[in-house]
């Protein structure tokens, strides 16, 4: 199970604990302990993994700016953000389903609190499930009133 946690100090970061679930990112600070690595840490326990989130620049036609999340607004920040999970929750090869959730996760990014979060990969799985399904059932309305629809502009031409 993987948690990401939302951190505004000075900047805007996102740890991730890849752990079992009921793991805990306890008291390491990897900015200041040194813990931070995808390589494994002498920091974290071990049957946990934390590490930095970062947006991956194969994903990008531009350098990444800083992470942001909350206010309302979906911003730059909460775009490279939504990269960043999206990537590596779904792996970084899977450019159309990232695509295709980029603009709900932007969106819910955005309203989250503003001093910071923490959400397992649970929710956010929970999230793409329901996207998945609303996108579903409005191609399914869709292509009924498409078929309608270009029946008649075709017999209307």
């Amino acid at each position: 199970m993987k948690t990401y946690r939302g951190i505004r100090s000075p900047d805007c970061r996102v740890l991730v604990l890849n752990g079992p679930a009921g793991s805990s990112f306890g008291t390491v600070d990897p900015w200041v302990d040194g813990a931070a690595g995808a390589d494994g840490d002498s920091h974290s326990p071990p049957t946990s993994q934390v590490y930095e989130l970062i947006v991956p620049q194969e994903l990008l036609s531009k350098p990444a700016g800083p992470f942001d999340w909350g206010g309302g607004v979906e911003s730059p920040g909460a775009h490279y953000l939504a990269i960043a999970i999206l990537a590596d929750l779904l792996g970084r090869g899977e450019r159309a389903s990232i695509g295709a959730l980029l603009p709900f996760l932007r969106r819910f990014l955005a309203r989250l609190p503003k001093d910071g979060f923490e959400i397992t990969d649970t929710v956010f799985y929970a999230l793409f499930s329901a996207i998945s399904a609303g996108v579903r059932a409005e191609a399914q309305k869709g292509n009924g009133s498409r078929s309608s629809v270009g029946q008649q502009s075709m017999s209307g031409a």
